[in-house]
């Protein structure tokens, strides 16, 4: 299954994150979030929407104001539009795969 389809796939062998339960093993599963479970008559995915900010998410490098970065993006190397399409190809995938 394709959940994307960019120019460039920056989380290589990550799928769409699943409900998986309490007892999964999977690093990258949901254990206790079920988007499809009713609580108060509505889906957890009604009541818990993720939300992602792009600037700290995509564009920063981690540092803090005593320190230095902490990691660099593969996009961060690229120049003028070329890393800003290649960093809203990895923002849009990783907010699809979430």
């Amino acid at each position: 299954m394709i959940i994307y389809n960019g120019r460039h796939e920056t989380y290589h062998g990550t799928w769409k994150i699943k409900y998986e339960g309490a007892g999964s093993k999977n690093h990258l599963a949901f254990r206790w979030y079920n988007t499809e479970q009713e609580v108060a008559g509505k889906k957890m995915k009604d009541h818990l929407r993720f939300a992602v900010a792009c600037g700290h998410s995509f564009c920063g490098d981690g540092s803090a104001p005593f320190g230095s970065a902490t990691h660099m993006y593969p996009w961060n190397s690229e120049k003028g539009d070329d890393k800003i399409k290649r960093r809203l190809d990895a923002a849009f995938e990783f907010i699809t795969k979430i």
